[in-house]
């Protein structure tokens, strides 16, 4: 058509006479004219071919629940000639690890169907056992994708792509078997799936690993929608210089040769077929990007899995925004939310939005109620200072030594302030006062300093503006990585640079150091230590002033007690809070 097209234009050009430019311009425009015309055939016939005339509503659902979590999912093939979504909720995946994935197929469901039943033994794999999650999941789905063109995948994956789903069925013998070649072209060849998988380790620790636009999303506060995950589309850097040096181009629709709109699946095995790159390199790859977060289960934090039929729906904080109107009901089940979910994504004509495959999943983390304070020694947010295995020498009185260097001397308000919080603060932090060395034994007795030991403490933050306190050293010889930002005390407020620089290095070391804490500490442990926890906290897990206040509050009574901290607080972050600034409580202790 295209040789028409052009013979056609040079027999009008040679009558018009038209300048080189003209010609060009209109060549061109005509070009464009078939590519749109051919693109919309295609789709029409694709849409027609996809498509029920009238829509499958009925939801396939189920509640599960065991000591710490509750979990809900349901699933619906609405428009769709097939139900080629998949899924699993492995509560009891490991010791004190759940598993969840939701797999979108395209093409086909025998792959999405196939990773069900192998990635999860897939994941337990060398990395996994050495507690190396991220390496584990990566390398999962690249050996789950490399399996899937093995002799016995597909085997499997023609008995999962037969309409009645038998997973029980034989290998059949009868003359309309096809040949394996035409096998390895139909089964994983022109049909893949997406995968968002999220592994939860001790309650508390999610790691999220995804290819496509499947996606999962934790609602932190169980208000605030977080991505764990994003969409992997061909028009997206970095995945449109893959393709295009992997040999392929995206045409103006957004998909890869007017074909597929992911650029990373399982399957798919016609887009990586070229022998001159590695695996990670072709147009469509299997590398999954890898999130990792720290969840609280007292501030009602829940997690949301789910395929793209959700998402060209309803936006991540939309969604998070209609189940938290339901989840903290009194006896409700998550598959009901789940099913409300679908139905409000459902469009009941059958259009851009609303006609494909959806399932979705709710995980909501159980609690027991919040430890009152006289429980002494308990985290209100699950953390028991214990864990963290911190040594404190208790005190007496203050006594003068004899020839002590003004230097040297500390104040009665340190003697009498509680050295270290009653425990640690969202799994991450324990603060304390400033612990002091061998240059104090002339004036306090070693008994009655604070001395620390550090086995659970990876990095240590001094805030203090001196170095009289205590040799650095002290802590490096014990392993812990000891960093210094120096912020001026005495009511002065740390500048928004000291603050960057403290959350950077907070969130880099938390990224991947779950099982260690990071110690934080200024001369007394209350005010600028609390500045700098609670900026953290805004700027990184999302907490309005308020929560993030009384957290600290919770864990270090009676936390800041200088007003011009707090209201500066509230001027930096106000945005996140619609309450009024809290008033600062001063100590028992300050003379």
């Amino acid at each position: 058509m295209i040789s028409v097209v052009v013979i056609r234009y040079r027999v009008t050009n040679v009558l018009t006479g038209r300048t080189l430019n003209t010609h060009v311009l209109l060549l061109s425009l005509l070009l464009l004219l078939y590519n749109l015309i051919i693109s919309f055939v295609s789709t029409y016939f694709t849409v027609m071919g996809t498509y029920l005339d009238n829509p499958v509503t009925e939801k396939v659902s189920e509640d599960m629940e065991d000591d710490t979590l509750v979990c809900g999912v349901s699933s619906m093939q609405g428009w769709r000639v097939r139900q080629e979504d998949a899924h699993f909720s492995l509560l009891d995946f490991d010791k004190n690890m759940s598993l969840f994935g939701v797999f979108d197929g395209h093409g086909g469901a025998e792959v999405a169907r196939l990773a069900v039943e192998q990635l999860p033994s897939m994941i337990k794999n060398q990395s996994f056992n050495v507690g190396d999650y991220e390496n584990a999941l990566k390398n999962a789905y690249l050996d789950f994708d490399a399996y899937l063109r093995s002799k016995t995948a597909l085997s499997r994956m023609k008995i999962l792509a037969q309409p009645n789903d038998s997973a029980d069925a034989g290998d059949s013998n009868d003359e309309n078997d096809k040949h394996e070649d035409d096998i390895n072209k139909m089964y994983g060849f022109y049909s893949g799936c997406t995968a968002v998988v999220a592994l939860l380790v001790d309650k508390k620790k999610l790691y999220v690993a995804n290819i496509g636009d499947s996606r999962c999303v934790v609602a932190v506060h169980g208000t605030k929608a977080i991505d764990m995950s994003k969409d992997h589309k061909p028009r997206n850097e970095p995945e449109l210089s893959r393709i295009r040096l992997a040999g392929a181009r995206v045409t103006f629709d957004g998909r890869i040769n007017r074909d597929l709109n992911l650029s990373r699946a399982f399957g798919d095995y016609m887009y990586k077929q070229n022998t001159m790159l590695p695996i990670t390199e072709q147009v469509v790859i299997a590398l999954p990007d890898v999130q990792a977060r720290l969840l609280n289960a007292y501030d009602g934090d829940f997690i949301v899995l789910g395929c793209d039929g959700i998402w060209d729906s309803l936006s991540s904080q939309s969604t998070v925004d209609f189940i938290s109107n339901y989840i903290q009901e009194p006896d409700i089940k998550l598959s009901s939310i789940c099913e409300n979910l679908l139905s409000k994504c459902f469009s009941a004509e059958r259009r851009s939005k609303g006609v494909d495959n959806m399932t979705c999943i709710i995980v909501k983390l159980k609690y027991e109620k919040k430890p009152q304070s006289d429980q002494k020694g308990v985290d209100p947010i699950g953390c028991k200072i214990d864990t963290l295995k911190l040594r404190v020498n208790r005190y007496g009185h203050y006594k003068s030594g004899q020839g002590k260097r003004k230097q040297n001397r500390i104040r009665n308000d340190w003697m009498n302030c509680p050295p270290i919080a009653t425990s640690g603060i969202a799994n991450s932090f324990v603060v304390f006062k400033t612990p002091l060395d061998y240059k104090y034994n002339s004036t306090i007795a070693f008994r009655k300093r604070f001395n620390p030991q550090m086995e659970s403490i990876g990095l240590w933050i001094d805030l203090t503006n001196t170095t009289r306190y205590y040799d650095k050293f002290e802590i490096e010889k014990m392993e812990c990585a000891y960093e210094k930002i120096a912020c001026d005390g005495h009511g002065d407020l740390p500048h928004p640079k000291l603050i960057k620089l403290f959350v950077n290095k907070c969130s880099n070391f938390l990224k991947n150091n779950f099982s260690q804490y990071i110690g934080v500490h200024c001369t007394y442990g209350f005010n600028r230590t609390g500045f700098f926890v609670i900026s953290y906290f805004v700027e990184k897990l999302h907490y309005d002033v308020a929560s993030a206040i009384r957290h600290f509050v919770a864990a270090r009574p009676p936390g800041i007690y200088k007003q011009n901290y707090i209201d500066e607080l509230f001027i930096r972050y106000g945005q996140y809070s619609n309450e009024a600034p809290i008033m600062a409580s001063k100590p028992h202790w300050i003379f």
